[in-house]
């Protein structure tokens, strides 16, 4: 699971989370990997690409109204 947040401030990053198998997964030691997460700032233009992937386009207008263009 990722989220995309945005700080009062307008920075943005990103919240992930994850099973073992992901790549938010952890070494626990022993050979043994366990779920995690993390939080990963991101760019501006970071942040558009990943909405580019996982939002509809409603949102990527709402956030970047002055990156849209009309077909």
């Amino acid at each position: 699971h990722e989220a995309l947040y945005r700080t009062p401030k307008g920075a943005y990053f990103l919240y992930g989370e994850g099973g073992a198998k992901t790549k938010y997964g952890r070494p626990v030691g022993g050979g043994t990997v366990s779920g995690g997460s993390d939080i990963t700032p991101l760019t501006p233009d970071e942040a558009l690409g990943w909405l580019e992937e996982h939002a509809p386009a409603e949102v990527i207008e709402r956030e970047f109204p002055d990156k849209v263009e009309e077909a």
